[in-house]
């Protein structure tokens, strides 16, 4: 019996061992200059922007799309965990097959001024309602955007410039009587005038902001964290209404 059981957990960790990864080799498949480790026989993890180890480094700019899913010889995998995300993005879009993020999160914007000590993301950066873990670290996002209710905080580390967290109104008090949460700058997403509520004054508030600014980016009324104020931030502010009745 000692030794049935010896032998089922070697084989055990010998499964769990031949998906472990490493960022100290080439990750296992590229696709669309994005990067694929996997991480079980049917997930993977994309790393955004940068390898490690024998490949080098390198920073990518411009748009980072995650898929849902990828095919790689024959077979699919769900895209479920952001391993690392290094670059200068002007749009961030992670799906909602996302279920971790790990490690480093350094997402700069250099159409701010970088002689001026402007190394930061100052798009929101949107986490998705999937994702139900945070392992990462970054000292350069300023505003998180919470699409669900409060993740697993693991070894976790936002820097002083992180000014904001932005929750959807229906996980508002959970992420408020969260013990790894609450201590953060958390307000409710949507609420534009300041009442402590989501409702059609927000509307009308975004309507007349998005009237009197024109093209004028605020942080505040990009809803959805797309990066531009437009209808689509009205969209959002409705759908969380909804959300929240």
């Amino acid at each position: 019996m000692k030794r049935t059981a010896i032998f089922s957990i070697a084989i055990l960790m010998g499964v769990l061992s031949a998906y472990a990864f490493s960022f100290n080799r080439y990750p296992d498949i590229y696709i669309d200059d994005n990067q694929y480790y996997i991480t079980s026989d049917t997930t993977v993890g994309i790393v955004g922007g940068h390898h490690y180890g024998e490949a080098g480094t390198y920073f990518i700019e411009g748009d980072f799309i995650v898929p849902e899913k990828i095919t790689h010889e024959g077979k699919t995998y769900a895209v479920t965990t952001l391993l690392g995300l290094i670059g200068d993005f002007s749009k961030i879009y992670l799906p909602n097959t996302i279920k971790r993020i790990d490690d480093q999160i350094t997402i700069v914007d250099y159409e701010q001024d970088w002689q001026k000590d402007s190394h930061y993301y100052s798009r929101p950066f949107v986490v998705p309602a999937s994702v139900d873990t945070l392992s990462c670290w970054s000292d350069k996002i300023e505003t998180l955007f919470m699409m669900g209710p409060p993740p697993l905080l693991i070894d976790v580390y936002f820097g002083w410039r992180l000014q904001k967290v932005g929750v959807a109104p229906a996980y508002y008090e959970a992420y408020k009587a969260n013990d790894q949460w609450k201590d953060y700058p958390i307000v409710k997403l949507g609420d534009l005038n300041g009442d402590n509520e989501v409702n059609t004054s927000d509307i009308s508030r975004l309507i007349d902001i998005l009237i009197a600014t024109n093209s004028n980016y605020f942080q505040n009324n990009d809803i959805n964290g797309d990066g531009v104020q437009n209808v689509s931030d009205i969209t959002t502010i409705i759908n969380l209404i909804l959300q929240n009745q």
